[in-house]
C-alpha cells in the first residue's frame, strides 16, 4: 500500500516553503502527487522537485 504525506509534511522533509510545495503541485512536476477535495496528498517516496533544490539549499544554508 503507498503512503502518502500532506503539502505541510512534505515542506518539512524538503527544507522548503510548504507555499513552493503547494506551487509544485498545482504545476504537476511532483510524480504521482493527488488531490482530494482541498488536500494535496504527495508520494512518500516522492523526490524533490529540481526547482526546488536551490530553495532548499538556499534555506539550509541561512
Amino acid at each position: 500500500m503507498k503512503t502518502y504525506i500532506t503539502i505541510p509534511e512534505a515542506a518539512v522533509k524538503w527544507g522548503v516553503s510548504a507555499q513552493q510545495v503547494r506551487r509544485s503541485c498545482e504545476k504537476a512536476r511532483i510524480n504521482g502527487v493527488m488531490r482530494l477535495s482541498r488536500l494535496w496528498l504527495i508520494p512518500e517516496d516522492a523526490i524533490l522537485p529540481p526547482e526546488l533544490e536551490y530553495a532548499a539549499v538556499r534555506h539550509i544554508s541561512s
